[in-house]
């Protein structure tokens, strides 16, 4: 028989996201320093089918990184959805490693200062037609 008394921890189901949960009474403290958790970088690592140089043995294995948990999510529904087009699997989404960190934060700068600033419809009015 289950227990009517008030629980602090324990096990339901959540028929909106169809989903088994898990729950628990959780330290204030414990659960501020788990959202700091949450901004650190992530890895989206899918399988890329398509063959890599012409080795019919060799594909490829992508890593997309993102800046925080939600981003890495919007990336890993993208690729699930843009997989119906292309050769590309989600596989899984994890922390960064330390290494992986370092590398991105020197990458950063030469990908997103390459990015131009936006310009006003005048200046836009102005650039030379495309061929």
């Amino acid at each position: 028989m289950l227990s009517k008394q008030t629980l602090d921890d324990g096990w339901g189901f959540d028929p909106y996201t169809g989903s088994i949960f898990h729950f628990e009474h959780y330290s204030k403290a414990k659960a501020e320093h788990k959202m700091l958790q949450k901004k650190w970088l992530f890895v989206v690592e899918t399988i890329n089918w398509t063959i890599a140089h012409n080795k019919p043995k060799m594909i490829h294995r992508n890593q997309y990184f993102a800046s925080s948990l939600d981003h890495a999510i919007a990336i890993a529904v993208k690729i699930q959805i843009s997989s119906l087009e292309c050769a590309e699997d989600f596989l899984c989404i994890r922390p960064a490693t330390v290494d992986e960190s370092l590398k991105y934060d020197k990458l950063y700068s030469r990908y997103y200062d390459a990015i131009p600033d936006v310009i006003s419809d005048n200046d836009a009015d102005k650039l030379p037609d495309s061929e």
